[in-house]
């Protein structure tokens, strides 16, 4: 139904409209040189609309005789277009789709409430994520392709870019206020985050961030003969990266689980960049000796943790306790002394950083460098 003032054939004037409208957005449509004041409900205008953005753009022309659109009427109809030209290229069976998937980013954009539809409710049986900023995630077929710290990480589909990102699914603190990161050197960007509550009642988080193919673990183990292609002047690349990555990290908190298997690897750009950021309880056989007393993350805790990333990074090397049960390790931490670096690491201060890595590793946490300083101390050893 279309209402309008003191005009009965308005519906045949537009013929391409057939609208049940409940919340009105005035626009004015000129028939005959008599502008006539009309009123469509913009959140089902681009659920009944038959005609295409393109030609809704030329009858809104002044030249045509129309005044512009509705903002909120004109992005329903582009959003609805694009979402229907994807649909078109992944599920060209089910392009109808995009109407109700238009009408649930808009809804939750203006209610700033993320909406997960399960697989079974969904046309193509696949898992939807659409986030408060209307971005719209679709999950691929048999893609968990990793696990994290109380993660476990899956492929999706970002609708509107078309990009294949990485989805990880967590349980949710409500302490957890992790801002979206923009993209910074050494850190994967978090491009949003998507809050719902699953089947069993429990809260869960869905982050979303840009897929990387390979992890450091499994490049130092030598897929593609990885560590062996890299020189010195590329470690020295990544290590000034990963140090940059930290003090960012740390001039908002603490990550509190560095190791290389939360180092991603982008070979194409040849470039390194730390994940995983966020509460966690960490990982054992990284925990500095002060963490293995009191299980605190700390940023000098996190300095260790990144000094034993840089000496594998450099020596495709590990410290002895990393095959040990957790009882051993914690054991085995806690019993080193001030010069374990010497009895149990092999450096041999031919690489230009040495000197910073022995310091990052001090038992002593007050003598570990900050993330600046390290930068600063890496910059004079490698210049």
């Amino acid at each position: 139904m279309i209402i309008t003032d003191n005009y009965t054939h308005s519906k045949e004037a537009l013929g391409f409209l057939d609208l049940f409208t409940n919340s009105y957005i005035p626009f004015t449509l000129k028939v005959n040189g008599i502008c006539k004041r009309i009123f469509v409900d913009a959140e089902n205008l681009a659920r009944h609309c038959k005609m295409k953005v393109q030609f809704v753009r030329s009858l809104s022309s002044k030249q045509n005789g129309f005044n512009e659109l509705p903002e909120a009427v004109r992005e329903q109809l582009e959003m609805k277009e694009k979402l229907r030209e994807n649909l078109k290229k992944i599920a060209p069976k089910h392009t109808d789709w995009a109407d109700d998937l238009c009408k649930l980013a808009l809804r939750a954009k203006r209610q700033g409430k993320d909406i997960r539809l399960h697989a079974s409710n969904t046309p193509l049986k696949r898992a939807v994520h659409i986030n408060r900023d209307g971005k719209i995630y679709i999950d691929m077929k048999k893609s968990l392709f990793a696990f994290g710290t109380f993660r476990k990480i899956k492929q999706c589909i970002d609708l509107f870019d078309l990009k294949v990102v990485a989805r990880k699914i967590a349980m949710d603190d409500d302490k957890w206020d992790e801002p979206v990161r923009e993209a910074s050197e050494g850190i994967v960007p978090l491009d949003s985050v998507a809050r719902y509550v699953d089947k069993k009642g429990q809260k869960k988080r869905a982050e979303f961030e840009p897929l990387y193919k390979m992890n450091l673990m499994c490049a130092l183990k030598g897929k593609g003969n990885c560590f062996y292609a890299w020189s010195t002047e590329q470690k020295l690349h990544f290590a000034r990266q990963l140090l940059s990555g930290l003090k960012t990290i740390h001039e908002t908190g603490v990550h509190s689980d560095i190791k290389i298997e939360n180092i991603l690897v982008d070979f194409d750009e040849k470039n390194v960049a730390i994940t995983d950021i966020g509460p966690s309880a960490g990982t054992p056989t990284w925990h500095s000796p002060e963490r293995v007393e009191d299980c605190a993350a700390t940023k000098a805790s996190d300095i260790w943790s990144m000094g034993l990333v840089l000496y594998m990074l450099f020596y495709d090397d590990h410290p002895v306790w990393m095959n040990l049960g957790t009882d051993e390790i914690y054991e085995k931490i806690k019993t080193l002394s001030d010069d374990w670096t010497k009895a149990h690491l092999h450096l041999n201060f031919k690489n230009p950083i040495d000197s910073l890595i022995k310091e990052m590793l001090s038992i002593n946490p007050e003598l570990r460098p900050t993330a600046a300083q390290a930068i600063e101390i890496f910059d004079k050893l490698s210049n």
